[in-house]
Formats: C-alpha cells, structure tokens, sequence
C-alpha cells in the first residue's frame, strides 16, 4: 500500500493550518485599522461640515428606511418574545453598567449579544423584515458611499480614502488565500 498520498496530504494539512491561522490574523489586524480610518473619515466628514443636497436626501431615506425596519422588527407578532427577552436583557445590563459593576456588566453584556443574535436570527426568517432590513442596509451604505466621494475631494480625506481602498485590496488578497 502506497502511503505517500496520504503523508502528503497530512503534511499539506499541518503546514496549511498555521497558515490559515496567520491570514485569519492578519485579516483581523488590517480590519481592526479599516475601522480605525473608517472612523477618522466619520470625524472628519462631521468637522468639514460639508453640506450637500444629495447627502441630504439620502439620509433622510436611510433615516426613514431604518426607522420602517426597526418598527416592523419591534411590532412584528413572530418576535415577540425575542424582542421581550431582549428588551430584559438590555435593562439587566444598564443597571449593570450603572452600578458600575464589571463582572455584572460583563455578563449582561454577553446575554445582551445573545438575545440580539436570537432575535437577529429569527427576523431573518420573516421575508417581509428581510426586506425591510435590506433597503435600510441600501439607504444607509448609498450615505456612506455619498459622503466618501464628499470627503475623497477634500486633501485629507483623500489620504484616508485611499488608505482605506487599499486596506480593502489587502484584505480581499487574504481572504482568497483562506
């Protein structure tokens, strides 16, 4: 019997997974200074006070769009006890956090992102929240997309601008290679 394949393939294996590990490392890292930059960009757009007509328009749409999603959600009959479960757990975590007690906020915080994913997961199976869910989303990226043209004809917001394109080409890079 003729092994050679398979010690090939264990090896291949063993060498991959440290691979894998450092480019779901590396992802995380150029993400995590996205972010950051993603942020400047925010701030700087709110500094500039770059006023725009178009800009205008679009987040009052993603404005109305997100309050439509967030009502249905809220209203709709199926997620009732998602929503009530939630809603405890936010109360539960507030009082933590108020009382100032770490490993009491801690948890109600984790309990919090749990009741939010149960509720995430269970809206997603209502098609008509779905939608809704999806134009938010829509209206809401057309805004950032509006206010990075804003920003990228400005001197510093180009620097950021382009920082954050090439952030995006790495980041993309490395996911090919997972």
């Amino acid at each position: 019997m003729n092994l050679r394949p398979l010690i090939i393939v264990v090896l291949t294996c063993l060498f991959a997974l440290p691979a894998c590990a450092d480019t779901k490392g590396d992802i995380w890292k150029l993400s995590k200074e996205k972010s950051k930059l993603t942020r400047e960009m925010s701030s700087l757009f709110r500094e500039q006070k770059i006023e725009d007509e178009e800009l205008d328009e679009l987040s009052s749409k993603a404005l109305s769009a997100s309050v439509a999603f967030a009502q249905a959600r809220k209203n709709h009959p199926d997620l009732k006890e998602q929503n009530k479960a939630s809603s405890e757990a936010q109360s539960r975590m507030i009082k933590a956090m108020m009382a100032k007690d770490d490993a009491a906020s801690k948890i109600a915080r984790e309990e919090y992102v749990e009741s939010q994913k149960v509720l995430a997961a269970a809206s997603g199976k209502i098609p008509e929240i779905v939608e809704l869910q999806n134009k938010a989303i829509e209206a809401n990226n057309a805004v950032k997309v509006r206010e990075q043209e804003l920003l990228a004809a400005t001197p510093e917001g180009k620097v950021l601008f382009d920082k954050i394109k090439a952030l995006d080409v790495k980041i993309e890079a490395l996911r090919k290679q997972l």
